[in-house]
């Protein structure tokens, strides 16, 4: 699944779930919440790590405030050959 959609909408689940618009749970089953957050998220990250931001804003998730995308990857061509 690398670089395919399920990536960006696995981190668009954290965004919502942060957000308050998806459940999380322990493995003891018990919700978790996240009463810390305040609906405003940022991304940042290198290489690899740096695409998935770009990932998930081009999914327009609401509450993705900012990216900082170092040196995103931005052709797979070109990455994996």
């Amino acid at each position: 699944t690398v670089g395919d959609m399920s990536e960006a909408l696995a981190a668009k689940a954290v965004i919502d779930w942060l957000n308050g618009r998806a459940r999380a749970f322990y493995s003891n089953g018990q919700e978790a919440k996240a009463n810390w957050a305040n609906g405003k998220v940022g991304m940042v990250g290198v290489s690899y790590d740096g695409t998935l931001p770009v990932m998930v804003a081009a999914t327009g998730v609401e509450g993705l405030k900012a990216i900082v995308p170092i040196a995103a990857i931005s052709s797979w061509y070109d990455y994996y050959r």
